[in-house]
């Protein structure tokens, strides 16, 4: 299913332009401005705190593809985190810079 997963996401990417919220930095603003405003995420927090806030949405992404493993529904979900994280524009630039110029 990741393969199907990320070769569809690939051939996506090749023959789209996607808007903001198929960009990764629109959530993780997102994310942040939902975690600042509770002092969770400063420089005087301890390091288990860290771990949650970064953790905590990676672990209830990971049970709820669990619980619908094996289905079309994990293939969804995985399309969609594979989508948000390939479309970074600054890395699709660079990348399109690097072909240009060799």
């Amino acid at each position: 299913m990741t393969l199907i997963s990320l070769l569809l996401v690939l051939l996506v990417e090749r023959v789209t332009t996607k808007s903001q919220y198929w960009q990764a930095g629109f959530y993780t603003d997102k994310y942040l401005q939902f975690i600042e405003p509770r002092g969770w995420f400063n420089s005087s927090s301890k390091s288990w705190i860290l771990a949650l806030v970064i953790f905590v949405p990676v672990i209830i992404v990971y049970l709820v593809v669990q619980k619908f493993s094996g289905g079309l529904l994990e293939l969804v979900i995985s399309t969609t985190i594979l989508m948000v994280c390939v479309g970074c524009p600054t890395i699709r630039a660079t990348y399109k810079c690097f072909f240009t110029s060799s």
